[in-house]
C-alpha cells in the first residue's frame, strides 16, 4: 500500500513536471526530458529495480527494497503519465481554469469548516439538554443527515427550493450549505461525546 501510494503520487508529480518542461521547450532540460522519456520506455522495470538496489550500493547509496520499488514505479510511471494526456493542462486557459476551479473548492472547504465549527459546538451542547424533546429533534437531525447522500442533499437545496420556494442561490452557495449541514451533525455529535464522557463532578464545577 505504502509503494503504491508513493508510487503513484510520485508518478503524477514527476509526469507533470515533464510535461510541463517538453511543452515549454526549455533549453536543456527539454532534452534531457527527452532522454529520461526514451531511457524509460526502453529499460525494464526489473532492469531498474536491480540497478537501484544492487547498483547504487556500489557507490555508496544504500537504499531499502521499499524505496527502490518506489522510486522504480516513479521512473517508470512519470513517462507513462506524461503520455496519458496530462499535456492537455497545458493547452489553451485548461491550466488556468483549474486553479482557479481549486480557488474556489478551497474557499468552499474552509468556510464550510469553519461554520460546521461554530454551529456543531453549539449543536453539541444542545443535544445534552435534559429536554426529551430537544434530544429527540438532534438526533432525528442528525439520522437524517447520516442517512441522506450528500448528492441528494445537493439535488434538494439547488433545485428543490428553487423550485417549491423561488429561491435561487449559486451552485457555490449550494455546496456549502450541504457540507454545513453534514459537518454540523458530525461535530455536534462529537462535541455531545466528549461532554458526556466528562465525570459529573467535573463538568459541574466548570
Amino acid at each position: 500500500m505504502y509503494i503504491a501510494v508513493w508510487g503513484s503520487l510520485g508518478s503524477f508529480l514527476l509526469g507533470l513536471i515533464v510535461s510541463i518542461i517538453r511543452h515549454y521547450r526549455i533549453p536543456v532540460l527539454a532534452q534531457v526530458a527527452t532522454a529520461y522519456i526514451e531511457l524509460s520506455r526502453n529499460t525494464p522495470l526489473l532492469i531498474q529495480l536491480f540497478f537501484l538496489y544492487f547498483g547504487l550500493p556500489r557507490i555508496g547509496i544504500v537504499l531499502s527494497s521499499e524505496v527502490c520499488a518506489t522510486l522504480g514505479l516513479v521512473f517508470l510511471g512519470g513517462s507513462a503519465m506524461q503520455d496519458s494526456g496530462i499535456q492537455v493542462l497545458f493547452q489553451g486557459n485548461n491550466l488556468l481554469r483549474i486553479l482557479q476551479g481549486l480557488g474556489v473548492t478551497i474557499g468552499i472547504s474552509i468556510l464550510s469548516v469553519l461554520l460546521s465549527m461554530m454551529f456543531g459546538t453549539v449543536m453539541g451542547i444542545i443535544m445534552t439538554s435534559h429536554s426529551r424533546i430537544i434530544r429527540f429533534l438532534t438526533r432525528l437531525y442528525l439520522e437524517f443527515i447520516r442517512i441522506m447522500p450528500q448528492l441528494v442533499l445537493l439535488f434538494i437545496v439547488y433545485f428543490g427550493l428553487a423550485r417549491n420556494f423561488n429561491i435561487n442561490i449559486s451552485g457555490e452557495t449550494s455546496v456549502i450549505i450541504v457540507f454545513t449541514l453534514w459537518g454540523t451533525a458530525e461535530m455536534g455529535d462529537l462535541v455531545r461525546g466528549a461532554i458526556t464522557s466528562l465525570p459529573k463532578h467535573q463538568f459541574e464545577s466548570g
